[in-house]
């Protein structure tokens, strides 16, 4: 559900990635698990928000979608338009989640945490001053977030604190089936999971760069990050699955079909039995995907932002309008 931009504080990282793909010894690929009924195609490309670069999304419904990013930039579609939401805090913000229960943070650059109270996004004093990369809703209400220098928080209603998880190593996105069962990864392919008790790593099949995970349930968790990495969690292992692209993956989402997206426009969606590759939008950097009703959502990383609208993903299409999108001028940082 939440893309990782590429920033400062980790171009670096993301350039050695890209730069080493072919150079992967991970673990002999696996059979890619099975999945549901195939998709249907592409239905509309629409030019949402001009202006800005959003990171994350984040759907409560079809008609309830909140959108962060760039400058402390927050937008709300209600289901015919997208409205930009007062923030007095200029800090990007890289990821937004919230529950059922109508419950909503943002976290981004510098610690920065904003909760939505009475319908209002308010800054949250900071307990750290390291980058916030991504966040997860518990059933409680709680949060979990991480970051920079394996940060993990848990943040209440009034408060947060830091989980200790005994590693440097920067975490790049949270993921859970539920309170005692969750996940996090990041950088140099690690993996963590939480039993409700403590952080504990898990066995990785690679040494790759994960930018993002996500998941429908304990036994079907999917991680994605540099040189076209894919891995798959069954309940007990984690096991490579091709993905036909070099391209680095910066977001999953499993409830769209599942469909990965990341560089050069790369999305990657499982059809007929298997992952297939397709460049969608030119040379732009695909930040983030949800699912709302029928549609998929997917942010493109541009000088004038574009939302790509979908009904869901095909084997293989011509996407009406993807040369408009292939001529903009493309943003990089």
């Amino acid at each position: 559900m939440r893309l990782r931009p590429v920033r400062t504080s980790l171009f670096t990282i993301l350039v050695g990635v890209l730069a080493l793909g072919a150079c992967s010894d991970d673990a002999t690929l696996g059979p890619p698990p099975p999945h549901g009924p195939e998709p249907p195609v592409w239905s509309e490309i629409t030019d949402l928000v001009p202006s800005t670069t959003m990171y994350s999304l984040w759907a409560e419904s079809e008609n309830n979608i909140i959108a962060v990013g760039r400058d402390g930039q927050i937008w709300q579609w209600n289901g015919a338009q997208w409205t930009q939401l007062p923030n007095a805090d200029s800090h990007d913000l890289f990821a937004v989640d919230g529950n059922a229960s109508g419950g909503v943070m943002a976290v981004g650059d510098r610690g920065t945490m904003l909760r939505r109270i009475n319908g209002s996004f308010v800054k949250s004093p900071p307990v750290v001053y390291s980058d916030l990369h991504d966040v997860w809703p518990s059933s409680t209400g709680e949060f979990f977030i991480v970051g920079d220098d394996g940060i993990i928080m848990k943040a209440a209603a009034t408060s947060a604190s830091d989980q200790a998880a005994a590693i440097g190593t920067p975490l790049l996105s949270i993921w859970g089936a539920g309170d005692t069962d969750i996940f996090a990864v990041g950088v140099d392919g690690v993996i963590l999971h939480y039993d409700g008790g403590q952080w504990a790593n898990m066995t990785s099949p690679t040494t790759e760069l994960l930018a993002a995970i996500d998941g429908t349930s304990a036994t079907d968790v999917y991680a994605v990050g540099g040189n076209g990495t894919i891995i798959h969690y069954d309940g007990a292992n984690w096991t490579p699955i091709e993905s036909h692209t070099s391209n680095l993956l910066q977001t999953c989402c499993t409830a769209c079909g599942p469909a990965i997206a990341g560089a050069n426009g790369n999305v990657v969606q499982w059809t007929n039995g298997s992952f297939h590759s397709e460049e969608i939008a030119g040379a732009a950097w695909l930040y983030a995907m949800t699912h709302a009703g029928e549609d998929t959502w997917v942010v493109v990383r541009a000088a004038m932002s574009v939302v790509l609208r979908v009904k869901a993903w095909p084997p293989s299409v011509t996407v009406p309008g993807a040369a408009s999108i292939a001529a903009m001028s493309f943003w990089t940082a």
